[in-house]
């Protein structure tokens, strides 16, 4: 289980830079794990997946910043748009 802020994705570590982006009110999780033991034993450690699954991982902030710069709510509609942003 994961909360606020939570300190193991805060120093999430990929290829020598830290990458992790927490928040306060998360209710989102990729499938990138950032908790070190799931990391160790990625199956996938390597892969063109591990590469997609830190791209989209990254993507999760600028969208929600985004939503939040403009004061846009995030309703069905939004969810959607990132929920579909996302598995392209």
């Amino acid at each position: 289980v994961f909360g606020a802020n939570d300190p193991r994705e805060q120093d999430l570590v990929v290829d020598g830079q830290q990458i992790g982006v927490p928040r306060t009110e998360a209710v989102y999780r990729t499938n990138h794990g950032y908790d070190p033991y799931t990391i160790e034993h990625y199956m996938w450690n390597g892969t063109g997946a591990y590469d997609n699954s830190i791209q989209r991982y990254l993507m999760f902030p600028e969208i929600f910043d985004d939503y939040e710069a403009s004061k846009t709510l995030i309703s069905v509609k939004e969810a959607v748009n990132v929920t579909a942003l996302l598995g392209d």
